[in-house]
């Protein structure tokens, strides 16, 4: 993982002392997150398949994984957005993350929250 205990904080909705506080510190640090904007991370929100995508690519990118195919044939493509299409075709293509039947790829609202994801991520390196 790319845990770092001097990380510092730099998103603001992040409650001081939360247990989530250093793993969001260390995944801005290492490059894996940006946040939402306006210098918020999205603490306590659900997370789209889109987004959780984007997280796993960043943190597989840093460690060297090269991706050098895409799937971009869901049927519901179009529907990905655009931050998050590179990051979904290359783990679709990699076969870590697919579609729901009838090539779909749908992106429900997932029940995690993002902070959840990155303790996961960091953990498992």
């Amino acid at each position: 993982g790319k845990y770092n205990a001097n990380a510092v904080n730099q998103f603001t909705d992040i409650p001081a002392g939360d247990w989530s506080v250093q793993y969001v510190a260390s995944a801005k640090a290492a490059g894996f997150v940006n946040g939402i904007g306006e210098g918020k991370f999205g603490y306590g929100a659900s997370i789209t398949r889109e987004d959780m995508a984007v997280m796993i690519y960043n943190v597989m990118k840093a460690n060297g994984v090269n991706f050098a195919n895409a799937k971009t044939d869901f049927a519901d493509y179009d529907q990905i957005s655009d931050y998050a299409k590179e990051a979904v075709s290359a783990l679709a293509a990699k076969g870590i993350i697919n579609g729901v039947g009838d090539n779909m790829l749908q992106k429900p609202q997932l029940q995690e929250h993002r902070q959840h994801c990155l303790y996961m991520q960091l953990q498992r390196g």
